[in-house]
C-alpha cells in the first residue's frame, strides 16, 4: 500500500530532560507508527519534559489522536510531562468535539513554539 500522507517529525533537545517533537503534515494511519518510534525514542533517553508541537499539522485522523493518547499514557508512565502545544489554535475545535482537552489541553506557547529548530 502506497500512502499519500506527509508527515515530518523533527526532534529538538532542549536540555538533558527537555525535548520537542516537531509535527508537521499529516498525523494518519500511515504515518502514525513512524510518530509513534520517535516517542519511544525521545522517551527512552529519559526525558522529563515532552513538548509536541502540533501546530504545522495539517490533519489529524483517530490513528492520530489514537498515537498522542498512547504517547500521553506512556509519559505517565515514565514519569514524563507532557506537554502538547499549538500556537495558533489549528487543532482546538478537533480536540473539542473529541473532549480530550479535558485529558491532553493544549497550550497556546511553549518551547515548541517558540524555540529556534
Amino acid at each position: 500500500m502506497t500512502s499519500l500522507s506527509s508527515f515530518n517529525c523533527r526532534r529538538q533537545h532542549l536540555s538533558d530532560e527537555r525535548s520537542v517533537l516537531r509535527l508537521s503534515g499529516e498525523l494518519d494511519l500511515a504515518t502514525a507508527p513512524t510518530f509513534q518510534r520517535e516517542c519511544q525514542a525521545v522517551l527512552d533517553t529519559g526525558c522529563r519534559e515532552l513538548y509536541v508541537d502540533l501546530g504545522d499539522l495539517q490533519f489529524i485522523d483517530s490513528a492520530g489522536l489514537a498515537a498522542l493518547l498512547i504517547l500521553y499514557r506512556e509519559s505517565l508512565a515514565r514519569d514524563c510531562s507532557l506537554v502538547l502545544v499549538d500556537e495558533l489554535g489549528r487543532q482546538e475545535r478537533l480536540f473539542a468535539l473529541t473532549h480530550l482537552e479535558s485529558i491532553m489541553p493544549l497550550q497556546r506557547n511553549g518551547p515548541a513554539a517558540t524555540a529556534a529548530p
